[in-house]
């Protein structure tokens, strides 16, 4: 019996993949940069066959630059390092910063709180609708934004990514943070299903708009998505092996 697994990213920033040598063909590692939620809120949300698992306290994966890894684990206890796919409408949809800045964005993947590695899975766009973005100008001596009234929308935004497994008969989906799991499917009885969310909480959401530019802007001007709830976005292609700008 195979157990079907979905990772959804409520936003994060795609870092330039990571493609070893021995990948066939449109494989690739993929890193996510991604911003701890508020103390009280939780990183991580599991559902198991269509109902929530509630852990107390919440599951955290870190403010210090930490290594998070999605792993899919065969029977014999290896890990699955075949390399990550995605749809062909997923950069299509994903939106790209050269969108809102007519250029694209090198990122630090040093000022994200974790970054997430992806050996395999399959990448899919959700949430596919229109969205606009607000022009704002960063107070010098402030953390605080003023728009400036000008406006961009853009059309056919992924709000979410999903990124699906297949589990066959004794194999896991783990979740590791450093090195350590700190969960694993094995352990939650699972018949048919897991769904593992990783919600981003608006008070950190315009993050993914500014803070990981390896660069602030010279002119204090940043594009932020309207009443938050950030998108996953794509700075730099290629994100994925090959560049689709």
């Amino acid at each position: 019996m195979h157990i079907e697994a979905t990772v959804v990213l409520d936003s994060g920033c795609f870092l330039p993949a990571e493609k070893p040598s021995g990948l066939e063909p449109g494989h690739y590692y993929a890193r996510v940069g991604y911003f701890q939620n508020p103390t009280d809120e939780p990183d991580v949300r599991i559902f198991v066959d269509s109902n929530e698992v509630v852990n107390e306290p919440g599951l955290k994966l870190g403010s210090q630059n930490n290594r998070v890894e999605i792993r899919h684990v065969f029977e014999d206890g290896t890990a699955n390092t075949r390399g990550a796919t995605r749809t062909k409408t997923f950069h299509e949809h994903i939106i790209h910063l050269k969108h809102l800045y007519g250029e694209h964005i090198e990122m630090d993947p040093d000022k994200f709180d974790y970054v997430i590695t992806f050996q395999s899975g399959r990448f899919l766009p959700s949430m596919v609708k229109k969205r606009a973005f607000k022009e704002s100008t960063k107070e010098k001596d402030a953390f605080r934004f003023v728009p400036t009234g000008n406006r961009k929308e853009i059309h056919r935004v992924s709000h979410n990514v999903i990124v699906h497994f297949t589990l066959g008969k004794g194999e896991a989906l783990e979740l590791v943070r450093d090195d350590e799991v700190i969960l694993s499917s094995c352990d939650l009885g699972a018949k048919n299903r897991i769904d593992i969310e990783l919600p981003v909480s608006n008070v950190v959401g315009n993050k993914f708009y500014h803070d990981g530019f390896k660069d602030p802007r010279a002119d204090g001007v940043y594009w932020l998505p309207n009443e938050c709830d950030p998108p996953p976005n794509c700075p730099r292609p290629p994100c994925g092996d090959d560049p689709l700008g």
